[in-house]
Order: C-alpha cells, then sequence, then structure tokens
C-alpha cells in the first residue's frame, strides 16, 4: 500500500476475490485493520475500498469505521436477484438498511468514525 501511495496510485481495492482456492488468504478487513493500526498515515494518500467476505451491515459499519471509502456487497444482491429478481434485490437493501441501523443504535455513541451522526439520523 506504501508503494501504491509512493507512485500515486488514487484508490485501492482490498479483496480476496479467488481466495478460496488460496487456504491462507487474509480477509479483507483484517487487512484494514491491520492498515489501520501501522499505517493510518496511507489513508489521507490513497483511497481504500474493499471487497469480498462482507456478509450483512455489520461488516460494512466496520469497513466504513475503519476507513474504508467503499465496500463491495455483491453476493447478497447476486443471490436475491437470481431468487427472486427486483423483489429480491429491494428486499435486502431493506434488510441491510435495518441491519445498518440496528448495528449503530446497539454501539456507543461516537465511536463509529464519521458514520455514526449520518446514520443515526435516517428517517425510520
Amino acid at each position: 500500500m506504501a508503494e501504491c501511495a509512493a507512485r500515486g496510485v488514487n484508490g485501492v481495492i482490498l479483496s480476496n476475490h479467488g481466495g478460496r482456492s488460496c487456504d491462507y488468504a487474509p480477509a479483507p478487513i483484517d487487512l484494514l485493520y491491520e492498515l489501520r493500526a501501522l499505517r493510518p498515515d496511507l489513508f489521507e494518500k490513497v483511497d481504500i475500498m474493499m471487497d469480498g467476505g462482507v456478509r450483512s451491515g455489520a461488516d460494512v459499519v466496520k469497513a466504513l469505521a475503519l476507513g474504508a471509502k467503499a465496500v463491495g456487497m455483491g453476493r447478497p444482491f447476486l443471490y436475491a436477484n437470481s431468487t427472486h429478481g427486483q423483489e429480491g434485490v429491494e428486499r435486502v437493501c431493506e434488510s441491510e438498511y435495518v441491519g445498518w441501523k440496528s448495528w449503530l443504535t446497539c454501539s456507543p455513541p461516537g465511536r463509529n468514525h464519521k458514520y455514526d451522526a449520518q446514520l443515526r439520523r435516517v428517517p425510520r
């Protein structure tokens, strides 16, 4: 990541697509955590996005709280679309919205990065 920043790269996607074939491929959320802990300066130089291993709205909120600029969440939408079409995708959107809101409601105020106040104001 430091090399990317040094060479002027604008953004990086942390992903382990295809990682199932490699027994020891690290999860993107673990890499994001390590970057936040060891090199927080890189988040100001490179937009870091995460994809892979995202299973719920809580995973999205955690990634955003760690500094990800975007989080890919394809599998739930892919499965919903393949089994229930547009209605399924809409249900996933609603379910994930409820999950994000629930996760933030149960977590202490002020501990969820800059998205805390924005997501708490979402109308019911």
